[in-house]
């Protein structure tokens, strides 16, 4: 289950990430705005259809998301920099904490999806 929800969180952060780098381009490689891919990112997660759970389980989604979207987006530094940093910092304060997912996360086989990203 959540091996699927993470698989479908970073696909949508590669999406993201594509999408941002061809505005970037657009915009002859100005600089986007931090707080409006902060926006984006909170805006889809507190968008997404998800049941009423027990805190810890929403804690794992939401590090999950946290998580899938770091992933993708450090390896454009020069775009998203500063997004990163805030994103690991909610990461951080999430109560299971960033190792927990980390660790979670590493146990799972690599698929093709976890190469592009």
């Amino acid at each position: 289950m959540y091996r699927n929800m993470y698989e479908s969180y970073l696909l949508g952060a590669v999406k993201f990430s594509v999408y941002c780098r061809e505005i970037w381009r657009t915009n002859k490689n100005r600089p986007i705005c931090t707080s409006t891919v902060l926006e984006v990112i909170h805006r889809a997660y507190n968008d997404l259809d998800v049941p009423s759970v027990s805190k810890l389980r929403m804690d794992i989604r939401r590090g999950l998301y946290l998580r899938a979207f770091i992933k993708v987006l450090v390896r454009r530094q020069h775009l998203f920099c500063e997004a990163v940093q805030v994103l690991e910092q909610e990461q951080r304060n999430l109560t299971l904490g960033a190792g927990m997912i980390s660790q979670m996360i590493h146990r799972w086989p690599a698929t093709h999806l976890e190469r592009l990203a």
